[in-house]
């Protein structure tokens, strides 16, 4: 009876900005008033879910907050204020705060506008690329495996350090594939994701992916490690737990947490072989929502195909060989995602084996990052 109590007292400041606006100014005293209404009491564990866990500063759409300092606890988790220092890099700002009980978010937003006078300065930050790659799957059979998803990974971050030199400060790689010292299991992706929350305001992340993926009836996605059970991936289809998957909300978790321009690049191939699909279309929707860009290799049912003749996954070759000069369509020297993603979809449509069928990449790229600079555009 209790969680419903809760969930209606979540309802009420969802539906109600008057109620939110109060709950935001003060969680506690907002649930202590409303508390005295209802006949049923909340538990001391429910009344501490509703604290405040942690919270956010944005500025034009990306997270300036950088994940060592989000976390609120004690007298913070009722009611808290942060004097911060940000940089303004244009001379319109938006800026956003959101503050997150792991329920609801409350959030709050101001405008400043530069005068005429003053130029913002372009901070160069810093560039981490995590990478994955999974070719060899040690508990499922063997025609599970994968040909090139491993050395996608290494190829795809090794691009994007050498192509990166003269857009960021430093580039910091991590990769895990079947050929890399630390293999991509569950466990070690997962350590593996706390790497990306170093970054701060003026730096970029990237994850790359690359293995088998699968989509419950929900649209909830799965990344399949090297160490993944096959009762597992059948499990994850029929909806139910599966321990030895990575869910998607483990990357979008990791990239929420982040600070910066955030990326996430998936080529998981269509496995029908593991009794699973991989739809896009949720994936995407929920990057939207996350405001990070999203680009995935192939939408619905079609099958992200493996290009022999260039020894890689055929999305992967494609955009590795979108980031060079010649896809600046604009000439400002530098290849944005937009036009790195323009560049390589002719590539794929073209590379692809057109007896498997259809492959249509698919990218989501919220308003705030659409001429977001990936790397320069060396001549």
């Amino acid at each position: 009876m209790s969680k419903y109590l809760m969930n209606k007292l979540i309802h009420l400041v969802n539906m109600d900005e008057k109620a939110e606006e109060r709950y935001c100014a003060n969680p506690r005293a907002f649930v202590d008033e409303w508390e005295k209404t209802q006949k049923l009491k909340l538990t001391p564990e429910e009344r501490e879910a509703l604290a405040i866990k942690d919270y956010a500063v944005f500025v034009n759409g990306i997270p300036v907050t950088p994940t060592r300092e989000r976390g609120l606890s004690g007298g913070d988790a009722d009611r808290f204020v942060r004097t911060v220092d940000i940089d303004l890099s244009a001379m319109a700002n938006e800026i956003r705060v959101e503050a997150f009980n792991g329920v609801s978010m409350g959030t709050a937003e101001a405008y400043i506008g530069l005068p005429s006078d003053v130029r913002p300065a372009q901070i160069e930050g810093n560039l981490y690329v995590l990478a994955v790659g999974v070719n060899v799957f040690s508990k499922l059979p063997a025609n599970f495996n994968l040909a090139f998803a491993a050395k996608d990974a290494q190829v795809m971050a090794a691009t994007l350090q050498q192509r990166g030199v003269g857009r960021y400060a430093q580039t910091f790689v991590k990769v895990l594939s079947d050929d890399s010292a630390e293999q991509p299991t569950r466990a070690a992706i997962l350590a593996a994701l706390q790497f990306v929350q170093q970054g701060g305001p003026n730096d970029t992340v990237v994850i790359f992916l690359a293995s088998h993926g699968i989509t419950d009836k929900a649209g909830n996605y799965y990344f399949v490690p090297r160490d993944a059970d096959r009762e597992d991936i059948v499990a994850a289809q029929r909806g139910e737990k599966s321990q030895s998957l990575v869910s998607w909300t483990s990357f979008f978790e990791a990239l929420r947490g982040a600070a910066g321009r955030r990326l996430l690049i998936v080529d998981t191939c269509h496995a029908g072989r593991a009794e699973g699909s991989f739809d896009s279309h949720s994936l995407m929707k929920r990057s939207a929502a996350s405001l990070f860009p999203l680009i995935v290799a192939s939408k619905g049912e079609e099958r992200s195909q493996e290009y022999e003749n260039g020894q890689h996954g055929l999305f992967t070759y494609a955009l590795m060989n979108a980031l060079v000069p010649a896809a600046d369509a604009d000439g400002d020297r530098f290849v944005s995602l937009k036009e790195a993603f323009a560049f390589a979809v002719p590539i794929v449509d073209d590379l692809r084996n057109k007896s498997v069928g259809g492959q249509t990449p698919q990218m989501v790229l919220p308003r705030v990052l659409a001429d977001f600079a990936l790397v320069r555009a060396v001549r």
